[in-house]
Parts: C-alpha cells; sequence; structure tokens
C-alpha cells in the first residue's frame, strides 16, 4: 500500500544485545517530516530460540504459501 510521503512515516529501528542483562534492547521511532514525532516505543525482551524442526510449526504460523 503505498502512502503519499504528505502522510507517511519514516520509521528507525535500533536493537542491540545487552550482554550483562542478557537481553535485547529496541527503541523504534516513527516521524514524518511535516507532523514531527508520531509514535515510538523502547524495551527489552529476552529471545527463546526454538528447533523447528524438531518441535514443528503450530497451525496458523506457516505462511499461506511456500515455495521451494
Amino acid at each position: 500500500l503505498r502512502v503519499p510521503r504528505l502522510i507517511g512515516g519514516d520509521a528507525e529501528v535500533r536493537e542491540s544485545f545487552d550482554d550483562a542483562t542478557g537481553r535485547f534492547r529496541i527503541r523504534v521511532a516513527v516521524t514524518n517530516r511535516r507532523f514531527g514525532p508520531l509514535f515510538g516505543y523502547e524495551g527489552t525482551f529476552r529471545a527463546r530460540y526454538v528447533d523447528a524442526l524438531r518441535h514443528g510449526v503450530r497451525a496458523g504460523l506457516r505462511p499461506v504459501r511456500e515455495e521451494a
């Protein structure tokens, strides 16, 4: 969906990993050229990596269409 530049926004996303806490940090800021800051958020999270080949993927998470 193309949005006219006048009402569109630019997103700046910064992500890093904090070795001391074992958490990822994320900061998102969305701004508009004319209206300035629109919204944003920041926070931290822990990631859990799951072996999808071993555990499978539950229904509803798979893509509608897959290509080999």
